[in-house]
């Protein structure tokens, strides 16, 4: 094994340790997640080494702990009968009040508890872990910090004046005395200076907290790094580009039928509920798709805006713009109906194949009928991006904060190390655009961020608050391709942190130019654009 790794396991271990049995109160499962946990790093470290592996171990021993609980239901008895390590603890008295305090608290709770208070993770960051909403974390820890404050005055108690806790902790008794502490921030204030004491973090291998770079920052290996501070309500008074689409997106309550009329090729396809799905021709004229407007559909324009794929229960149906002609080509058995909607659909590289994003697996379909599994793309194609343009790249990233995968056809060219997580990939031009954020960026923030796709290094980032994961969450912000290796086009929608106003009804297709930093609107229009299908090559080159 890497000596590099067994390194960094050496000191990893026992913060590992502390983190696992302040979420399980049990010696012989702490150790068992902390030994499965170094497992996954060492399969991966090829791709973690350069990143954070130890956040990423933190994540995994939580992931399992808590897949655990929810298959079995198992909770942990608040009197453990096993003492806790002096990996754990040097003060056994002080380790059973923290024991017996969490183990009054549900698993979700304990876990939300250990991740927010001890790990020092956002509320984001564990929802993430967790697989939950952000908002069910804030619940959780609402819960906890009450239930730890009613059942548990002990853990005031324990708080003696020390070193740098000695102002806190003063101002911790005189509070309790006053009966000031009432709420859940002062407990959680405690909470803190009591795992302090209990449990000693880091360690010589404890990774540094985050770094907030600035425009002109550098990366470890000196090249320079642009890092803007965004905001995403500017959108609406934006320049408009020059582009091929209207300044709004107005669809027709009608329009001809693309059987009947042709288009060269199309700019958009328009997808409503109980509406024919619409596309947009570069001269500004409408065509309707017949057998369109009674079902569910996603749609998929080719990268030059002369095919449309459409996605339904019957199966993958093929329009040539250019002619009207479609065809029909059933789902292959795995990803056969039925489902809970059509699977997302994505141009391969050529424009012969398509990936099918299903919700088991991904699936390549060819225009011939053919059908295969690749080795890349899980369930819904998460972190999955890929460069439509001939000879174009497959980029994805399994798990987040682990790098990324890069794939030419059926076959793994390279791996890039990133300690970055995504809600949406795209690639192309030597270039990975992603929408995401990063442990060495500003904190509670999210936004589009420029990758070399050769050395994995961040080239450029605008970062936009994001405290309630609005835009982090994938519900409010996408990157969709690139135009070149400076400019990325986004899809997005200002809401959530500052004003509810223009909220979800108005969506935006934006360029940012990551070499400037500048902003570009492209167009607007209604909720529907926010999974409208864009031909990037139509657009791109009028």
């Amino acid at each position: 094994m890497d000596d590099e790794f067994n390194a960094w396991a050496a000191g990893a271990e026992a913060p590992l340790l502390r983190s696992a049995y302040l979420l399980t109160g049990d010696l012989h499962r702490s150790e068992d997640l902390v030994q499965e946990a170094l497992v996954k790093v060492a399969l991966r470290w090829r791709r973690l080494r350069s990143g954070h592996p130890t956040a990423y171990a933190r994540r995994v021993i939580a992931r399992d702990h808590v897949s655990l609980w929810r298959r079995t239901g198992r909770e942990v008895p608040a009197s453990d009968p096993l003492a806790p390590p002096a990996t754990v603890s040097s003060d056994p008295d002080a380790v059973l009040v923290v024991q017996k305090a969490l183990a009054r608290l549900t698993p979700a709770q304990r876990a939300v508890v250990v991740l927010r208070h001890f790990d020092d993770l956002t509320e984001r960051e564990t929802a993430e872990v967790l697989g939950v909403a952000v908002g069910t974390v804030k619940s959780q820890n609402a819960a906890a910090l009450t239930r730890l404050r009613t059942g548990a005055p002990e853990l005031l108690d324990l708080i003696r004046p020390t070193g740098r806790g000695e102002v806190a902790a003063r101002e911790a008794r005189q509070r309790r005395t006053q009966q000031r502490v009432v709420g859940g921030t002062a407990l959680a204030v405690v909470l803190v200076a009591l795992l302090a004491l209990v449990v000693t973090r880091g360690g010589g291998d404890a990774e540094p907290p985050p770094v907030a770079p600035t425009s002109g920052a550098t990366t470890e290996t000196g090249s320079e790094v642009r890092v803007d501070a965004w905001d995403p309500h500017t959108l609406p008074d934006a320049p408009l580009r020059t582009s091929l689409l209207p300044e709004r997106i107005e669809p027709p309550a009608s329009a001809p039928s693309i059987a009947r009329q042709p288009l060269d090729r199309a700019l958009l396809a328009w997808a409503e509920p109980n509406r024919e799905v619409l596309l947009l021709g570069a001269g500004g004229q409408w065509r309707s798709v017949p057998g369109t407007d009674d079902r569910k559909l996603t749609t998929a324009l080719a990268y030059d805006g002369r095919r449309l794929a459409l996605s339904s229960d019957d199966g993958l149906r093929v329009l040539d713009v250019t002619t009207g002609e479609d065809t029909l080509l059933p789902w292959p058995d795995p990803i056969a109906p039925p489902s809970d909607g059509p699977p997302e659909l994505r141009w391969l590289p050529g424009g012969e194949e398509l990936a099918v994003l299903h919700w088991r697996d991904t699936w390549v379909m060819g225009l011939d009928g053919s059908s295969r599994k690749p080795p890349w793309g899980a369930g819904y194609g998460l972190g999955l991006g890929i460069d439509p343009r001939p000879g174009g790249e497959i980029v994805e990233q399994a798990e987040a904060y682990t790098g990324f995968d890069v794939w030419q056809g059926s076959s793994e060219v390279r791996s890039l190390p990133s300690n970055l997580w995504t809600n949406s990939v795209a690639t192309g031009y030597g270039r990975v655009a992603v929408v995401g954020a990063g442990t060495r960026l500003p904190l509670e923030t999210t936004g589009p961020l420029l990758l070399d796709a050769t050395s994995g290094e961040l080239v450029a980032a605008a970062t936009a608050p994001d405290p309630n994961g609005a835009y982090g969450n994938g519900h409010y912000l996408f990157v969709v391709d690139l135009l070149d290796a400076d400019t990325v086009l986004l899809r997005a929608s200002p809401i959530a942190n500052r004003t509810t106003e223009p909220g979800p009804e108005t969506w935006y297709l934006a360029v940012w130019h990551a070499d400037t930093g500048a902003f570009e609107r492209v167009t607007s229009g209604s909720e529907a654009l926010r999974v409208a299908s864009i031909a990037v090559g139509a657009l791109a080159d009028p």
